[in-house]
């Protein structure tokens, strides 16, 4: 399904590059989102093992929502 779509996306980049300069700036970001999805891969759940010697902070962001949990 990937490779059809990447394919269809090829074949009508000039319309497509039409059609995304007439959005709206929000509809703008969330279309190129929604592409970027197809374009790149996914990231996976991975497993982090602390042996308790060090402090480890993380930082999370929410790319889905486009909310920035620590932004006041």
């Amino acid at each position: 399904m990937r490779e059809k779509i990447t394919e269809l996306l090829n074949d009508n980049w000039g319309q497509i590059k039409k059609d995304f300069k007439q959005l709206d700036a929000k509809e703008r970001i969330d279309t190129y989102f929604k592409i970027l999805e197809y374009a790149l891969p996914k990231l996976s759940r991975q497993e982090i093992k602390n042996d308790g010697l060090e402090e480890v902070t993380y930082n999370i962001l929410d790319l889905g929502s486009g909310i920035d949990p620590n932004a006041e």
